[in-house]
């Protein structure tokens, strides 16, 4: 007999990671048991068949009176694609479409499985009433209780529900409601007498409550952040405001122990052509430095079409201490400068081109007399790439820049770069030559020198590799080894350059890749001479079956034929024959371990001019470690060591020590513990780093506890902890 409608209930919460839930969460009722075509009723594919699906009855014994109601009793089961009712026994009455189930009553489909008392389903209105309900998700841990659930169209009503993600029988947190109403077409419930437990103890109350039960986004309050510092508490609660479904407000009151009240907001928005976001923290009269506070951000991006786009990210703050004071990360309180463009821009396959206007700010309070750097307003740029047949290649880079600032020399820039040249490529090698000739000339404002400087010089290059494979066998496994040499030859004479101003150029740090880069500057302020030929050779290890490397190391170095002299103004040359030895290494003998290694030498004055190594272990249940050591000879040497240690199942040790050799002092210490349950997990911080070079010390107590499936209370720690511990979020 054809049924046409069974039971139907939905609660959404935020689903466990399939490893916690394996790992921490035991599992209640739920069961996926073959039904009577001995098939497993618990695919989601099959809940699309439904309508068109007939009801598989079976009893231990049926009684019918005049067809007028079918009695069923002992081991009752009716089945519907992913649906699966079972009782003691049931009564179905064709003409009302009735099923009335009594005793032992189990409903399952393929997202949840409920235990009732009793259950009574109008199959033709699709309703259903339960009593004394029990129920568990299929997807998460989530479970609870409920006196009578009421299942309409769209609709299901709740009396006196409880829910949790723990298991029932250690319930670390609750929410009760007196009732609960979820329209799953708005994707909305709303509770009355609606309580946060924490174990027994009533928390949280609101006589009302609305809250999401799927994706859909609602307003409401979010969870709250928690700190504390030297400076007292640090409380925010944050506010959201869904107010379309393209774009959304979030304000967030903040109160920050001794120094009071602030308030910030962000705006954002998405559609077809657009996006971006607007923020803003603002505190009226700090009371520890005695005057205003505030930050504001605002990006932008739209797509104009046919390869047009523009795009706005524009930033700016009340002093030069504001990421001192208000910063969470080393590297946040140790920016120096904030910059600040706009930019039109097209984008074709061989080109791009656009107008871009930069402004920047300095803030680093060591340096309280510096200008601010240039600001180019505008930018014009064109960089054209085109490659038309058998390896002919040419293009041009063009830049027209108008450099201001406060004080010092301003002016226009413009700098064009054409080139031509052909590549020959094969599978074991290429062959690249190139010649290029750049011209950079000036209009200056407020100069002691020339009004029009200009440089022009003609730049040529060959380039040239090779690439070698073998297969090794190497710890027991079978590898392919490759061998790849380079050479770089490079020409470009030598030209007085001291009356040019210096804009934006500042010299690269040296590396690898440096060794056959056409300029050892950045910006067009400055071009290297060059009489000079690098040469490097990497070796990779990789494996045969997925490609994936497992290894690799270079090693290189230039020689000069002739020593180079354009310096910046102040450094003085060098008279050298080769530049320093580099030598780069990385390892990962497996998914647990990863080397790096990073080396220069200098053989003329036999030091080192720098040295690195970083290693990176993973271990257990999301255990990892980590140690690096970082040297360059007068300005730096650290160590930084970090790590997350679980010492069992549940709990883990989160600390990080960031330590200058040189300064002997620590940059960042950082020591807690990590708790995870089935249910809610427990991190606590303790944490003392250096606001900036030179100043005082900051000490911060973080406290975060998570509710599973329902949000987070205290400061949340995830951020810092990824900034803090490279692999962190891999590792959770």
């Amino acid at each position: 007999m054809p049924v046409r409608a069974l039971l139907a209930l939905g609660l959404a919460m935020t689903p466990l990671s399939a490893a916690v839930a394996q790992a921490l969460c035991p599992q209640t009722f739920w069961h996926c048991e073959p039904g009577a075509d001995g098939i497993a009723h618990c695919e989601e594919e099959l809940a699309a068949g439904r309508e068109q699906a007939a009801v598989m009855l079976n009893a231990d014994s049926v009684n019918a009176e005049n067809q007028d109601a079918y009695h069923l009793r002992g081991s009752v089961t009716a089945e519907r694609a992913d649906q699966r009712i079972s009782a003691d026994q049931m009564d179905y009455l064709p003409d009302a479409e009735q099923l009335d189930a009594q005793g032992n009553v189990r409903y399952q489909d393929h997202q949840m499985a409920m235990q009732a008392l009793s259950a009574q389903a109008r199959l033709g209105a699709n309703e259903t009433d339960l009593t004394q309900a029990q129920f568990q998700l299929r997807i998460s841990a989530a479970n609870g209780e409920a006196e009578a659930v009421r299942q309409r169209e769209g609709l299901t009503e709740l009396d006196r529900v409880l829910f949790s993600t723990c298991p029932p029988e250690q319930r670390s947190w609750s929410i009760e409601a007196s009732s609960m109403s979820i329209n799953h077409e708005e994707g909305v419930g709303t509770a009355r007498d609606f309580k946060l437990r924490l174990g027994d103890v009533p928390v949280f109350y609101l006589p009302y409550a609305q809250f999401p039960v799927d994706d859909r986004r609602k307003s409401g309050l979010l969870a709250p952040t928690l700190g504390y510092n030297e400076e007292g508490i640090d409380l925010a609660l944050p506010y959201y405001f869904n107010l379309a479904p393209n774009y959304d407000l979030t304000l967030t009151p903040r109160i920050i122990g001794e120094r009071g009240f602030m308030v910030g907001g962000e705006f954002r928005y998405l559609s077809n052509r657009q996006t971006g976001e607007f923020s803003a923290n603002w505190l009226p009269d700090d009371d520890i430095a005695n005057r205003d506070r505030w930050r504001f951000k605002a990006r932008h991006y739209l797509g104009l079409g046919s390869g047009w786009s523009l795009y706005t990210n524009a930033q700016r703050v009340s002093d030069d201490r504001y990421f001192e004071d208000f910063g969470e990360s080393l590297s946040t309180v140790s920016q120096s400068v904030i910059g600040s463009q706009m930019a039109l821009t097209k984008r074709a396959r061989d080109w791009r081109a656009g107008i871009v206007i930069e402004d920047y700010q300095l803030i680093d309070p060591s340096q309280p007399n510096q200008p601010d750097p240039y600001r180019r307003l505008p930018r014009i740029f064109f960089d054209g790439r085109f490659e038309p047949i058998g390896g002919f290649r040419y293009g041009v880079a063009a830049d027209m820049s108008h450099f201001d600032r406060e004080i010092g020399v301003t002016g226009q820039r413009l700098d064009l770069w054409p080139y031509i040249g052909w590549r020959g490529e094969r599978p074991w090698g290429f062959l690249e030559p190139r010649l290029g000739y750049r011209y950079t000339s000036y209009s200056l404002d407020d100069t002691t020198g020339p009004d029009s400087p200009s440089r022009s010089l003609p730049i040529a290059s060959i380039d040239a590799g090779l690439v070698f494979e073998r297969p090794l066998e190497f710890g027991g496994q079978q590898w392919t080894q490759t061998l790849e040499p380079r050479a770089f030859y490079l020409y470009v004479p030598d030209r007085n350059q001291d009356d040019l101003p210096v804009f934006d150029s500042a010299e690269l740090d040296f590396g690898y890749s440096q060794l056959f880069r056409y300029n050892r500057f950045t910006g067009a302020d400055r071009m290297s001479d060059a009489n000079q030929l690098a040469v490097g050779v990497s070796s990779r290890l990789l494996d045969p079956d997925s490609g994936e490397e497992r290894a690799s190391i270079s090693l290189g170095q230039i020689r000069y034929f002739d020593p180079p002299d354009v310096e910046l103004p102040g450094v003085p040359a060098v008279d050298r024959s080769r530049s320093v030895f580099v030598a780069e290494a990385s390892f990962s003998p497996n998914e647990r371990w990863r080397l790096t290694l990073a080396q220069q030498w200098d053989p003329e004055l036999d030091i080192t001019r720098l040295s690195s190594f970083r290693a990176n272990y993973r271990f257990g249940r999301g255990g990892i470690a980590s140690a690096s050591y970082l040297y360059r000879p007068n300005r730096i040497e650290q160590i930084d060591i970090a790590g997350v240690f679980p010492v069992s199942e549940r709990w883990s040790l989160i600390g990080r020590w960031n330590y200058s050799l040189r300064d002997n002092r620590s940059f960042e210490t950082m020591l807690g513990f990590e708790f995870e349950a089935c249910c809610y997990a427990l991190r606590v911080l303790g944490r003392q780093y250096l606001r900036a070079a030179g100043f005082e010390r900051n000490t911060g107590i973080y406290l975060e506890v998570e509710l599973k499936g329902l949000g987070t209370l205290g400061r949340k720690t995830g951020a810092l902890l990824e900034r803090a511990i490279l692999g962190y979020r891999e590792s959770n």
